[in-house]
């Protein structure tokens, strides 16, 4: 069989390898078409389109007619299902692997800063709401006598001190660990906490009408 030698190997680099020359090539050639008709593209939109375009679909399903035709000699069948294979395989494997990478590095569309603006507004708005039902949990009655509501809030991360990332664009948030909150002493064991006395509204006879609705929900 021909995959015993290293000649097939050789030419499927170079295959690879040509077909990214010859995509270069025709996005250059056509590329004064394009800003004629209004679409022009830079050169870091050139060299993604060259560097991510998908390769492999179209050349993929006409491997499998050609494997398929008993009229082709069993040879030249095999060389082009490897070949057409190999290429797709490449492209997944370093392609598909690094092109985000190369996005990144390249900042096409850098952050709009009437977005960072935006997005701050839309967090302090968030955060805003959060404090304010925060308020209201801790009047009620439940949360009176135990650190539940407490311990929550330390693990809720505070929005006002993310920020965005210029290389990428991306929010940036300072996370908390819950094993850092979660601590034996910091929350004591359910048997330990203090049930308080219920608001007027909320009588005891109130609260014991609302177990059977609570074990009926699935």
């Amino acid at each position: 069989s021909f995959l015993y030698s290293a000649g097939p190997y050789i030419d499927l680099v170079l295959l690879y390898v040509f077909l990214h020359i010859s995509r270069a090539a025709i996005v250059l050639l056509f590329s004064p078409i394009l800003q004629r008709l209004g679409y022009g593209l830079s050169w870091k939109e050139g060299t993604i389109l060259v560097y991510g375009g998908l390769r492999g679909a179209i050349a993929m399903a006409l491997g499998l007619m050609v494997e398929e035709d008993t009229r082709l000699p069993r040879d030249v069948r095999d060389r082009v299902t490897f070949y057409i294979a190999g290429i797709v395989f490449l492209t997944l494997l370093i392609n598909g692997t690094t092109v985000g990478w190369l996005y990144q590095r390249l900042r096409i569309y850098p952050p709009n800063p009437f977005r960072v603006v935006y997005w701050r507004k839309i967090v302090h708005h968030i955060e805003k709401e959060y404090k304010e039902q925060l308020q209201v949990l801790s009047t009620h009655w439940c949360f009176r006598s135990n650190p539940a509501l407490e311990l929550a809030n330390k693990m809720v991360p505070d929005l006002t001190t993310a920020h965005v990332l210029p290389e990428s664009g991306k929010i940036s948030v300072k996370r908390v660990a819950v094993s850092s909150v979660l601590t034996p002493t910091a929350m004591p064991p359910l048997s330990q906490w203090k049930l308080p006395e219920p608001d007027e509204h909320q009588s005891e006879d109130y609260v014991l009408s609302l177990v059977p609705k609570l074990r009926e929900r699935p």
